[in-house]
């Protein structure tokens, strides 16, 4: 099995020097996404989320072969506009 590297950009540059055997390119992103993921719920728990933020994967020679950013990583539903106001309400 072929091995990738993942390098993070986020607030930091954490660059893969161990690598990771995946079956394929198919499975080097999934892995990322999932780990993007994963990093998204950490930033989300603490009140923040910047999109911008990346995973580079590198195959074995070290050339980027695919780069995912974490707003490739979920689908963002905006929220509905509010219902519009009544007037009255009832009992008050």
């Amino acid at each position: 099995m072929p091995r990738y590297y993942f390098n993070l950009f986020n607030d930091l540059v954490s660059i893969d020097d161990e690598g990771r055997t995946l079956d394929g390119p198919a499975a080097a992103r999934a892995f990322a996404v999932a780990n993007i993921r994963a990093l998204i719920s950490e930033d989300v728990q603490k009140g923040s989320l910047n999109l911008g933020h990346r995973v580079e994967i590198l195959d074995a020679p070290r050339v980027k072969i695919c780069t995912v950013r974490f707003a490739d990583a979920l689908a963002i539903v905006p929220a509905p506009p509010d219902p519009p106001e009544t007037g009255a309400t009832r009992g008050h």
